[in-house]
């Protein structure tokens, strides 16, 4: 009961109202005003979560990586910056793709289109990057008509807005495409392009460069040009002497697939040192 009376005096008196009316008034304004900062320390604390997120994934920690762009990702949807939330999606996404786990890195792509078309996004390199895993996906899956139809609108995307973020990258699925359906020709004409826009670049990717010589190789060697094959393997491998270290496994495999090659081709004398 004292407890109750107490309550009741305290909102008798008017001197102690005016008190409690000026402090709810100014911590309102107080909490008004520091919206922006703390929406700031959110913000930020989103993209470190982002940056450490790449991190981790460049390091091999994945399942660290996918945890923190899932955080990073739901911090930008809660806070309307769609650009950054499809940006985490899409890393999410494209890591399932390179671990082969189609049906989720589908999940993630098909999410990323409807928050695009539903939020009226208009960053069309996002859209792009979009059709293209879209694309790839189907591509792994072997729905050549499916991965066609999305490579092909992620390229258009790229030459209507002048984007050559993945141009190149484009190209060369389109190449692999055509490979696959044993077009040789037009898979030449893409690999070919893509060598071309990347190498415009001014930091072109020399493990992508290194990637195009040895397909161009792979077709030339189809179509029985051998010297020609040769030469574009040869390039390749010396990217790869630069970027792998001597002890790399995936060197060793590049010298043994180029030492078959030699083989194949009649040139067995070189191609035992590469055996060696």
């Amino acid at each position: 009961m004292k407890r109750k009376d107490n309550i009741e005096l305290k909102f008798k008196n008017p001197l102690l109202v005016l008190i409690i009316i000026i402090f709810v008034a100014t911590n309102t304004v107080t909490y008004s005003n520091s919206l922006p900062q703390k929406k700031e320390k959110f913000d930020l604390k989103a993209d470190n979560l982002y940056n450490k997120a790449s991190d981790y994934l460049r390091n091999g920690l994945h399942d660290t990586a996918i945890v923190l762009y899932k955080h990073a990702s739901a911090i930008y949807e809660n806070s309307e910056e769609w650009d950054k939330h499809l940006n985490c999606q899409l890393q999410i996404g494209n890591f399932f793709f390179s671990e082969s786990k189609f049906d989720s890195a589908s999940f993630y792509t098909n999410l990323s289109e409807e928050t695009y078309n539903l939020k009226n996004i208009s960053n069309k390199n996002i859209l792009a990057e979009i059709y293209f895993l879209k694309g790839e996906i189907f591509r792994k899956k072997r729905e050549t008509d499916s991965s066609s139809f999305y490579l092909n609108l992620s390229l258009d995307i790229c030459i209507t807005d002048s984007l050559d973020s993945i141009c190149a990258l484009i190209n060369k699925s389109l190449g692999n495409l055509e490979y696959l359906n044993n077009r040789y020709d037009k898979a030449l004409t893409y690999y070919n392009k893509a060598l071309e826009v990347e190498r415009a670049k001014k930091a072109p990717s020399e493990n992508l460069i290194a990637s195009l010589y040895q397909n161009i190789g792979i077709i030339q060697s189809l179509k029985g040009n051998y010297d020609i094959s040769k030469e574009y393997f040869k390039n390749s491998l010396q990217i790869k002497e630069k970027l792998l270290t001597k002890d790399d496994p995936h060197l060793a495999n590049i010298y043994l697939n180029f030492g078959r090659f030699l083989n194949i081709s009649g040139d067995l004398y070189n191609a035992l040192d590469y055996y060696n």
